[in-house]
């Protein structure tokens, strides 16, 4: 576990508040291969095909965390139907974002690394999470 300062990272994204713990999950190889080759090309688009690839690699880095949430919570927790349109991608094409509050869920360092339920719960609380993206979701927090 690490903990991040509220200061601007390389490409402008916030970073954690201080009081904030941070726990992260690994993706899984086969995921990060796949998100990797669609970071690598998504230069080679432009208009509407960069558009169509942009929103086609926020899908699988969103699908890859929801697929590590679904591990980690053995299939007890199902999302939200809606749930792929509360992230987008940052600028730099690579940075995985909650809408609300344009939270960080990859780690800038290693986009490998997806913020733990548990993380995001302390950034933007269970009701948030309940209602946008896991219905059934109960904070472990006591």
């Amino acid at each position: 576990m690490a903990e991040c300062g509220m200061e601007m990272g390389e490409m402008g994204e916030a970073e954690a508040p201080d009081d904030v713990e941070t726990s992260f999950m690994n993706i899984s190889a086969e995921d990060s291969e796949n998100i990797h080759h669609l970071e690598k090309t998504l230069s080679q688009y432009t208009g509407n095909s960069q558009v169509s690839q942009r929103e086609r690699l926020k899908r699988s880095k969103v699908k890859a965390w929801l697929d590590e949430v679904e591990f980690k919570f053995e299939g007890r927790l199902a999302p939200a139907p809606a749930i792929y349109t509360e992230f987008e991608l940052d600028t730099d094409g690579r940075t995985l974002l909650l809408k609300e509050g344009r939270i960080r869920v990859t780690d800038v360092r290693n986009p490998n690394m997806y913020l733990a339920l548990s993380t995001l719960e302390k950034k933007v609380g269970v009701d948030y999470i309940r209602s946008h993206l896991f219905p059934e979701y109960t904070s472990r927090r006591t």
